[in-house]
């Protein structure tokens, strides 16, 4: 059960209107298949702007913290295939987000019970942009650098835009962070944390019409290397207290093509792509030998979905989502050292899903708008077999009537002489999962300065002030996972299979909070994970574990120098943005029967410092 609570607040900046007003041509947008459906939440792009971040990508990032959940994602109403090409690009390309219901998912046959975010583009906007960061560790070591260029030009529903980034990172060593021989036999002074590493990602976006119909068609590459050290394994799988160099070189090149279109009432999508990556791995198995394996995997993969009506009630229209979705996977590896042994692996799986939503009362009724959502998906996947899933929800949006408001007072804002002045017609939303938990989520917001003219200059904008604030909480009830017919139930929440970086906790606390101008912005987060206790299998490494209470906070702080604020579709602006993460430098930790901790080995970097420069052209 997912239950969200929100207090509606806005605040309208005044715009000042440009002496050279352009020329607007008006057309009308092709149609979606979430047009009929409202949005839970809207970001706008002055929001957008507020949080200071380089990409689409980031922003995505940033919003899954904050609502506390993940997210399905299209773009501008439409599936996209790939979204490789719309995350590159610069936030100032938004206009807008719409965060949908997870209804919405259906629609696209994208997984049940997730909200789905609706990126919609400028329909005008041009920049190139080139970014640098610099990030160090307050402890010393593991040190990187990345560089980013990006190129975006939409006009309408035609896109084109590139980015190419690359990325170093320096090695950071056991030693750079007190490990002794003593403590971890596994572990060395000469081992590395973090390997030394280096990367080249280039990706290139195209997207326009197509007839009647609409493309989007995403082409990216990535170069990886890195070089490690472990500890060298005797024959027999005992650490030898040696070196071992360890080295990785990865290629990959990803297309993939979606075209969209309209037949008759109903909408119709369908998306190909394909994906191959090379990977060749050498390192010494034991101290007496050498190893290497180069692997190639070729995926494929072809999807076609219908959405529309399919009848009429009284309250309105059935809709009927549909969609089949093939995939095959082929994996060719070779292992050198010794005896060569060559291996062919292959998987080909179908995935169908249905969802439909049958409208129960119109929005012009006393109870506002009611609706009920059902959808199935099936999955046959070998050599492993079949899997079955199911999901349903109700979906309901009150009316601002008198009996609607006695009900939930608290989404009503009345003046002093009891004028309606804001209610809030965000759902309540009740989802059924394999995984039970319960969650929820308070955003409130305001303005401390308001933005307004320059009286000795009315064409230029003094700087307002306004503040954001999130609170998310999370409780996991019970989290099963059953491994097969004739196993138990293993409840992961208890099971020492959990004890890893990301072990789960019953309880998550993240807040955010912002403080944000028009040319300025500061941004603050906290986290809390709660602590547990694992039940041991038997003794030994496997006994009882706790994994403690853990606190993380981090924040960051922007200025831009200069900006065009005239003509947003062309922004023009040079952004110094400084972060810190994880301020108190605290690691995971889990305690053992020999009271032994192994954070250190999850989050080896621990406070970070990171220097960014970004200039739009």
């Amino acid at each position: 059960m997912i239950c969200s609570t929100h207090e509606a607040a806005s605040a309208q900046a005044e715009r000042v209107q440009p002496k050279n007003k352009d020329i607007v041509v008006i057309g009308r947008r092709p149609k979606s298949p979430v047009d009929d459906i409202k949005p839970d939440d809207t970001v706008s792009d002055t929001a957008i702007k507020s949080l200071g971040l380089d990409s689409i990508g980031e922003v995505i990032e940033r919003l899954r913290q904050r609502y506390g959940a993940d997210f399905s994602v299209i773009v501008n109403g439409r599936l996209v295939g790939s979204l490789d090409a719309v995350t590159s690009l610069p936030p100032e390309a938004l206009a807008k987000i719409d965060i949908l219901p997870p209804l919405a998912a259906g629609r696209f046959g994208l997984r049940g019970g997730q909200r789905v975010l609706n990126l919609q583009l400028r329909p005008k906007f041009h920049t190139i942009t080139g970014d640098g960061r610099i990030s160090g560790t307050t402890e010393g070591g593991g040190d990187s650098e990345a560089a980013t260029s990006r190129y975006a030009d939409i006009n309408g529903d035609r896109r084109m835009n590139a980015a190419v980034t690359y990325q170093r990172s320096s090695p950071l060593r056991a030693s750079e962070r007190g490990v002794n021989d003593s403590e971890d036999p596994l572990l060395i002074p000469s081992s590395t944390l973090v390997p030394k590493s280096q990367s080249l990602a280039t990706t290139i976006g195209l997207a326009g019409p197509l007839g009647a119909s609409n493309y989007d068609l995403s082409l990216s590459g990535d170069a990886s290397d890195q070089r490690a050290s472990d500890v060298a394994l005797l024959a027999f799988g005992a650490p030898s207290g040696r070196s071992l160099t360890r080295t990785t070189s990865q290629r990959s090149l990803r297309a993939t093509m979606t075209i969209n279109g309209t037949l008759g009432r109903q909408f119709w999508s369908f998306t190909a792509g394909t994906g191959l990556n090379w990977l060749r791995a050498s390192s010494g198995a034991t101290v007496d030998g050498t190893g290497s394996i180069w692997q190639l995997s070729v995926n494929q993969s072809l999807r076609a979905g219908l959405t529309g009506g399919i009848f009429k009630l009284p309250a309105g229209e059935a809709i009927l989502s549909s969609s089949l979705q093939f995939t095959a996977n082929n994996l060719r590896s070779t292992l050198y050292g010794g005896t060569e042994q060559r291996s062919v692996r292959q998987s080909n799986g179908i995935i169908s899903t249905e969802d439909l939503r049958l409208p129960l009362t119109k929005r012009t009724s006393r109870m506002g708008e009611l609706s009920f959502n059902v959808g199935t998906q099936t999955t046959h996947q070998t050599p492993f077999g079949n899997a079955f899933s199911y999901h349903y929800g109700a979906e309901w949006r009150p009316d601002p009537t008198a009996l609607v408001e006695a009900i939930l007072p608290g989404r009503f804002v009345r003046s002093s002489d009891g004028t309606l002045l804001s209610y809030d017609s965000r759902p309540i939303i009740g989802v059924r999962e394999s995984q039970r938990r319960l969650s929820w989520n308070l955003n409130i917001n305001g303005t401390l300065i308001p933005t307004r003219q320059d009286r000795s200059d009315p064409s230029r904008l003094r700087d307002g002030i306004s503040w954001f604030a999130s609170i998310n909480h999370d409780f996991t009830l019970s989290d099963d996972i059953e491994i097969s017919g004739n196993q138990p139930v293993v409840n992961t929440l208890l099971s020492p299979l959990s004890i890893s970086s990301s072990a789960p906790a019953r309880h998550r606390v993240t807040f955010q909070g912002s403080i944000n101008g028009r040319t300025f912005g500061a941004n603050f987060n906290a986290s809390w994970k709660s602590g547990s206790r694992e039940g041991g299998l038997s003794t030994g490494s496997f006994a009882a574990s706790s994994v403690i209470p853990l606190w993380l906070l981090g924040a960051d702080a922007y200025y831009n120098i200069s900006q065009n604020t005239v003509d947003p579709g062309n922004p023009e602006s040079f952004t110094v943005r400084l972060a810190i993460t994880n301020i108190l430098n605290a690691r995971p930790v889990v305690e053992g029967a020999n009271r032994k901790t192994y954070g250190l080995i999850s989050d080896p970097l621990g406070r970070t410092i990171t220097l960014s420069l970004r200039k739009a052209f």
